[in-house]
C-alpha cells in the first residue's frame, strides 16, 4: 500500500512540475511572438448578436475560438474558411465569426490555435440596442513612429496605446488612417498591430484607409472585413462603408479618392445618407483621413478635393432630411474643433484628431470657424452617444511620446439634439459657450 501511494504522489508532483514547465513555455512562447512581429488578437464588425475575432499566426492550420460569459468559456466555433497568406512574409491571418450573444454584453475569449498558439484571456463587448448610450474611442495616424525601429514595436505608438488604455470604453473604435508607413506587412506588424495590440484585443476596431495604407491596398484588404456586405447604400468596397451603432450611423469616407460633388463616392454617400438606417439613426458621423475644414498641421490646409463642397451638397440631396451632425478627420497631426453653418437645417461640427502617431503639426491660431485647437503633442478622443446629445473630451498626453504621461483633459464639447423648431437645447448651448468662452 505503501509503495502504492509513494507511486501516486510521485505521479502528481510529475504532473505540477509539467504543468508550472508548460506555463513557462508559453510565456516564453509569447516573448518570442512579440520580437519576431506575431500579431496579437483583433476584432472586427461587432452587431447586436455577432462579432468577428481576427488573428495572425505563422501556420496555416485552422485554429478555433474559446468564449463565454467568464472565463471558463463554456463554447467554442472553429474557424472554417481557410486561412489568408499575408504579403511579404510567411504568416496568414485568421478569422471566426461568433453569433447567437446577447446584445450590450461581455464576453471572455480565448483563441487555440493547432500550431501551438494560445492567446491570453481577452473579453469584447457587443453592440447595444437602439436607445442605449455608449461611448467609444477615436485615435489616429500611427504613421511615422519610427523613433526605434529595432524595438520588439515602435515605441511612441506603443506608449500612446498604452494611455489611451486608460480611459477605452472597450466598445469600438474608429482609427482615422496612417495605420503605419509604407503598407508593408512588416510596418502593420510592429506599428499597428503591436503597438496597438491591448486596445485591438478587446475593442472592436473600424480602419479609415489612409495615404499611407493606401499605398498597399492589397495588404489592407487582406487583414480587414468591413461591413460592406450589409451596407445600406451597397458599397461593394472595403473603403468606404457605413453601419448603425447604437443610436448613431457611422460613415467612412475614402480620401484617397473623389469625394467631390459627381464622383462615384459621393453618389453612394448619398444613398447611404438617404437610406432608413441614416436617417432614422439619432446622430450621423464622417469620418474620414484626408480633412476638409482644417486650419493646421503639416499637410494642405482648407478644402480637400471636393469634400466640403460634398458635404454642403448633402444639405439639399434627395432623401437626406438629416445631414451629418460631426465629421472626424486625421492627416493632419493637431488636435482642432470648428463648427460651420450648413443651409437653412443645422450646422456641422468638424474635428480634425491626427495626434497618436507622426510628428506632431503646428496647431493653427485661428481660423473662420474654428472654435478650439488643441496644443502640439498628442492626444486622442473619447465619445459618448445618447439620445440626448453627443458629448466629447480630448485627452491630452503631452508634446514627447513617452510612457507613463498622465492625459490631461483638453477639450469638451457637446452636440445637442435639435427639436422640432430645429433649434438645439438651450441650455447644451450654453454649457457649450461657456467651455468656448474659458478657454479663450
Amino acid at each position: 500500500m505503501k509503495i502504492i501511494n509513494k507511486f501516486l504522489y510521485f505521479l502528481f508532483f510529475t504532473n505540477v512540475f509539467l504543468l508550472c514547465f508548460s506555463a513557462s513555455v508559453y510565456i516564453a512562447s509569447a516573448d518570442e511572438q512579440v520580437s519576431s512581429n506575431e500579431i496579437y488578437p483583433y476584432l472586427q464588425n461587432v452587431t447586436t448578436n455577432s462579432i468577428e475575432v481576427s488573428w495572425n499566426s505563422r501556420s496555416q492550420n485552422q485554429g478555433s475560438v474559446l468564449y463565454g460569459s467568464t472565463m471558463s468559456y463554456g463554447m467554442s466555433a472553429q474557424e472554417t474558411s481557410k486561412p489568408v497568406s499575408v504579403v511579404e512574409v510567411s504568416s496568414y491571418t485568421h478569422k471566426v465569426i461568433l453569433i447567437g450573444l446577447l446584445s450590450n454584453s461581455v464576453y471572455h475569449f480565448q483563441i487555440v490555435d493547432k500550431s501551438g498558439f494560445i492567446s491570453a484571456d481577452s473579453t469584447f463587448k457587443t453592440a447595444p440596442v437602439y436607445g442605449t448610450p455608449f461611448s467609444f474611442l477615436v485615435f489616429g495616424d500611427i504613421a511615422g513612429n519610427n523613433d526605434n525601429p529595432t524595438s520588439a514595436f515602435y515605441t511612441t505608438a506603443a506608449n500612446e496605446a498604452e494611455e489611451m488604455v486608460l480611459h477605452n470604453p472597450k466598445t469600438i473604435a474608429i482609427m482615422t488612417g496612417d495605420q503605419q508607413e509604407d503598407s508593408k506587412d512588416t510596418s502593420w506588424q510592429p506599428e499597428y498591430f503591436l503597438s496597438e495590440r491591448n486596445i485591438l484585443k478587446n475593442t472592436v476596431i473600424y480602419n479609415v484607409l489612409g495615404n499611407h495604407d493606401a499605398a498597399g491596398i492589397e495588404t489592407f484588404d487582406k487583414y480587414f472585413d468591413p461591413p460592406v456586405s450589409s451596407n445600406s447604400a451597397g458599397s461593394s468596397t472595403k473603403t468606404y462603408y457605413s453601419f448603425n451603432y447604437g443610436d448613431v450611423h457611422f460613415v467612412i469616407l475614402d480620401g484617397n479618392q473623389s469625394r467631390a460633388v459627381g464622383s462615384e463616392q459621393y453618389k453612394w454617400l448619398v444613398a447611404d445618407m438617404a437610406s432608413t438606417n441614416a436617417q432614422k439613426a439619432d446622430w450621423r458621423i464622417i469620418f474620414t483621413h484626408q480633412p476638409g475644414l482644417s486650419y493646421g498641421g503639416n499637410h494642405g490646409l482648407g478644402d480637400d478635393n471636393g469634400f466640403m463642397n460634398a458635404i454642403s451638397a448633402l444639405d439639399t440631396a434627395p432623401g437626406v432630411n438629416k445631414n451629418a451632425d460631426l465629421i472626424i478627420m486625421g492627416h493632419n497631426h493637431v488636435y482642432e474643433r470648428a463648427y460651420r453653418p450648413e443651409g437653412e437645417k443645422r450646422g456641422i461640427t468638424w474635428i480634425t484628431d491626427g495626434t497618436v502617431g507622426g510628428t506632431p503639426g503646428t496647431p493653427p491660431l485661428s481660423g473662420e470657424y474654428l472654435q478650439y485647437a488643441g496644443p502640439q503633442g498628442y492626444g486622442y478622443i473619447v465619445i459618448t452617444a445618447s439620445h440626448k446629445n453627443i458629448s466629447g473630451t480630448y485627452y491630452y498626453t503631452g508634446d514627447t511620446g513617452d510612457a507613463g504621461v498622465t492625459p490631461i483633459v483638453k477639450d469638451e464639447f457637446i452636440i445637442p439634439i435639435f427639436h422640432g423648431n430645429n433649434q438645439p437645447n438651450f441650455w447644451d448651448r450654453v454649457v457649450n459657450f461657456l467651455k468656448d468662452l474659458v478657454k479663450l
